[in-house]
């Protein structure tokens, strides 16, 4: 077995850790030599050297301020921050209530402003990277995805905004959009864009991982 390269001092948050992308890119990170540090509203199991998952609602703005508050205590710089939680609603938009429509936007889209406006002064610091999971849902959706659709192409927009917004202070910002395939090949893009070695000129764009389904022409 190959020894563990470390990237002394590079450091990874990455939302909705637990399961998942959001797990594989937690291995991703800690396998490439970060320390990465996972959010997550649930527990995770048994993790890789140099991963840990800390127990916290990044839709809940006293928490997420909370977080990086102590983060920025405690280290005062971070290199990459990945907005991976979301969940999702399979239903008709006419039988959507308003209560289940802000249930989706809360942890896809909303935690993704909140995260990305905690981590700044940290991500400023480390001139580091902010890298949102999307989906293609963002550009191509299907029937009863009306508010999973919704949150992701807003957090494609706000990818694009922040790109422009935080640039400024030398942060990039782009977005991943898988749709098929293992965790493992959408944990790699992400890792690819957070790197300041291999991505340095990129950001406020979208990189899409799906195996060339969103290439195909349906009526074909």
């Amino acid at each position: 077995q190959a020894a563990r390269k470390v990237q002394v001092g590079r450091m990874a948050v990455i939302t909705g850790a637990a399961a998942g992308i959001g797990r594989a890119t937690l291995q991703a990170f800690a396998a490439a030599g970060w320390e990465a540090i996972g959010l997550d509203r649930q527990p995770a199991g048994d993790l890789p050297e140099g991963a840990r998952v800390e127990q916290v609602d990044v839709s809940a703005p006293e928490q997420v301020e909370a977080y990086f508050a102590e983060l920025w205590v405690s280290h005062q710089q971070l290199h990459a921050l990945v907005n991976n939680a979301a969940v999702r609603l399979d239903k008709p938009l006419v039988e959507i209530t308003p209560e289940e429509w802000e249930a989706v936007q809360a942890p896809n889209l909303r935690s993704v402003y909140l995260a990305s406006r905690g981590a700044f002064p940290l991500l400023k610091a480390a001139k580091g990277a902010i890298v949102n999971v999307s989906s293609s849902r963002a550009i191509s959706t299907s029937i009863n995805e009306a508010a999973y659709a919704a949150s992701k192409g807003g957090m494609l927009a706000l990818t694009r905004a922040t790109a422009l917004e935080f640039g400024r202070e030398g942060v990039r910002a782009n977005a991943v959009l898988g749709r098929v395939g293992r965790p493992e090949e959408i944990a790699r893009a992400v890792l690819f864009l957070a790197d300041e070695q291999q991505a340095s000129f990129i950001t406020g764009q979208a990189l899409v991982v799906d195996g060339g389904a969103t290439a195909r022409l349906i009526t074909q």
